[in-house]
């Protein structure tokens, strides 16, 4: 879905290296870097807010990149400009990203740079390279991002399964914690989030016409549909994703709601992507009409299970994705109700959740209907 924070591309006029002897010298305004056990990734961070409603935020970030890269104290000029396309300059580039407010409730910021910090030293996404109080710094890829109908082209169809099935196997660099609950698949992130957003709508006996009795009756049925646990981007619609100029490569940013997920919920949330042009007359609603075909989501399960060789069929797969795409829709539907409370962001929570809530009945009613595979 949509991203609340501010982006910027942010450059200097005195190119050189970042990450060389960016932690010589500490102030009194250091906090503690991010430093990830299994990875030994080191990121600086620092006691900063860059406030974007009280003017002179060039300032405001200069004075920031400078305690986080003490070797950039020299230097005096910086612009920014917000992210639109491709940008090209023979100036050093960062990416400066802010948060926006009120999010606490919706996402885990800890955990978020966690993942960047892993994802950094295996070259996946955007290096992350520093953090403030509310946002960080990212390295800049020369790209574009890719519209809603590059969705529809077969080619990058094929590059967007290949990128999912790479980031997936991350899961076997890092895998979930073991858990000693009595759960089926204690890592999974999705139901403890539905459940907190559940709470935060009032719970009770139900939610939007939707009752815990019945999600907890869904959850169980999924227990028996064998779905690995991955690590899952979560939100990998077409603004999420960047065409690098140099190569044509598909990279993905914003992990914002990364995290142990099923390989089902994942292709799930991407395929019902392809309905949504956030960029149209009407970017809250979802457009049927743009939901890919069968022949178009055989040709991307084919390419996502060619990547890694996966001993699974391609119907078996898309029964996955049926499943947990009844998830998708009641998690976002959730999501959209709570960004309807305390969003000031001009979108149509209200248009966006009423569909996705009443696309999660139509999926459930759809799957409740279906054979269910032998596995």
């Amino acid at each position: 879905m949509l991203a609340p924070d501010a982006v910027l591309p942010t450059s200097l006029d005195r190119p050189q290296s970042l990450l060389n002897g960016m932690v010589s010298q500490w102030t009194s305004r250091i906090a503690p870097p991010i430093v990830t056990s299994d990875t030994n990734s080191f990121i600086p961070a620092v006691r900063q807010t860059i406030e974007l409603t009280k003017g002179k935020v060039d300032t405001q970030v200069l004075k920031t990149l400078r305690l986080l890269f003490p070797h950039l104290g020299q230097a005096t000029i910086i612009k920014l400009q917000r992210v639109s396309g491709a940008l090209t300059n023979n100036h050093q580039r960062f990416v400066l990203r802010i948060y926006g407010s009120g999010c606490d409730q919706l996402l885990d910021r800890g955990n978020e740079l966690l993942w960047l910090a892993r994802l950094t030293p295996l070259k996946i996404g955007a290096k992350l390279l520093g953090t403030f109080d509310n946002g960080r710094f990212e390295e800049y890829l020369p790209s574009t991002t890719l519209t809603h109908a590059c969705l529809r082209d077969p080619a990058t169809s094929v590059q967007i399964a290949t990128l999912l099935a790479r980031l997936h196997s991350i899961v076997q660099v890092h895998p979930p914690a073991s858990s000693s609950t009595r759960h089926t698949n204690p890592a999974l992130e999705i139901w403890p989030q539905i459940r907190k957003w559940y709470k935060l709508l009032g719970g009770g006996v139900s939610v939007a016409g939707i009752s815990w009795k019945e999600i907890e009756a869904y959850q169980h049925f999924l227990d028996k549909v064998h779905s690995p646990i991955v690590f899952a981007h979560n939100d990998l619609q077409y603004g999420n994703i960047l065409r690098l100029n140099a190569t044509g490569e598909l990279v993905a940013v914003d992990f914002e709601y990364a995290g142990y997920n099923p390989r089902g919920y994942d292709l799930a949330n991407h395929l019902i992507e392809w309905q949504y042009n956030y960029h149209g007359d009407h970017p809250a609603l979802a457009s049927p009409h743009h939901a890919p075909d069968r022949q178009q989501r055989t040709a991307f399960v084919k390419a996502y299970l060619a990547t890694h060789h996966l001993d699974v069929s391609v119907d078996q797969l898309l029964y996955e994705i049926d499943c947990w795409s009844v998830v998708c829709h009641l998690c976002w539907g959730f999501w959209g109700l709570i960004q309807l409370q305390q969003s000031d962001i001009d979108f149509d929570y209200a248009a966006y959740s009423n569909q996705r809530l009443s696309m999660f009945r139509q999926a459930l009613n759809r799957v409740q209907a279906m054979p269910t595979l032998d596995h």
